[in-house]
């Protein structure tokens, strides 16, 4: 494929436009087609495109060869990627939507596409970087973890039971009274997880900017290595959060919660057992106080 023809932002659709010049009439309808039906033509068959764009099925495929792809195919591939780019939840639920009639069985699909995305997670996990994020999280002077909307239950899933095994980690949501007073705390001693995905969440990524210059030492998770908080940290996770939805599908960043998770007890049991018999021992204390 011709690396002029990424899928970053709007460089697709100005790819084409550009190459308008050296097309046939008929080919120009095809890419006129693609222009007007972006989410027609990324899931439509080359019989379905000729028929509507009023062409012969050799003239889309000669438009992909055109444009230095290896046929229509990958050019849809391409297109679809830009459609996901946009990132806007109601462009793609109709991506989603324009297919439902093709497939038979909704609930294996759905099935089917969290499986793959926790298996494209647990490739790109790296034992190196798991092990890294284990020692900085277990000699933390404190753990900050934050996140809004779809990351929200996640990383209150994640404090939470950090907390249960280190007992100094502390989940920062952004109307919390102690926001503010959590970032003048921080420092190099700390570690910070944070987690964003599309479309990015500002105060997340400020959170974040603000704990790196602080020193902190960052960890965070999002959907690739295009997100805003790469740069920012010192170990990143790469989720996939692709759903049969509009929505972005958190079954992956719950995954690698749960090795983070899994591996912190294992390496910490004792410290863990010990907290977990103090938090036992005052809850029996406040039951016995109440009225």
């Amino acid at each position: 494929m011709n690396q002029a023809y990424d899928d970053n932002s709007k460089q697709f659709l100005e790819a084409i436009k550009k190459a308008m010049s050296s097309m046939t009439h008929s080919q120009k309808k095809v890419a006129d087609y693609i222009f007007k039906n972006p989410m027609q033509a990324a899931f439509s068959t080359v019989d379905e495109i000729a028929r509507t764009a009023k062409v012969s099925t050799t003239t889309v495929v000669r438009l992909a060869l055109t444009l230095n792809y290896s046929g229509f195919v990958d050019l849809q591939k391409e297109l679809q990627a830009y459609l996901n780019t946009i990132s806007r939840p109601s462009v793609r639920l109709e991506m989603n939507l324009i297919n439902v009639e093709k497939r038979n069985n909704i609930i294996a699909d759905i099935a089917q596409q969290q499986m793959e995305n926790i298996s494209k997670t647990y490739a790109n996990l790296s034992d190196e970087s798991i092990m890294r994020a284990v020692e900085k999280l277990t000699s933390a002077r404190h753990i900050y973890i934050f996140g809004q909307r779809s990351c929200y239950g996640v990383c209150h899933y994640m404090a939470y039971n950090i907390n249960r095994t280190l007992a100094n980690c502390d989940f920062i949501y952004n109307n919390s009274s102690d926001y503010i007073e959590s970032l003048r705390r921080i420092d190099s001693r700390d570690v910070v997880i944070t987690m964003s995905m599309p479309r990015y969440v500002k105060n997340v990524f400020r959170f974040t900017e603000l704990a790196h210059k602080r020193g902190a030492f960052i960890i965070s998770i999002s959907d690739g290595y295009s997100s805003p908080l790469v740069p920012l940290s010192d170990i990143f996770f790469s989720a996939e959060v692709a759903s049969k939805g509009f929505h972005n599908a958190m079954t992956s960043t719950l995954f690698i919660a749960e090795v983070l998770i899994g591996f912190l007890v294992t390496k910490n049991w004792k410290r863990a057992k010990e907290n977990l018999t103090d938090t036992e021992g005052i809850s029996k204390a406040m039951e016995q106080n109440l009225f």
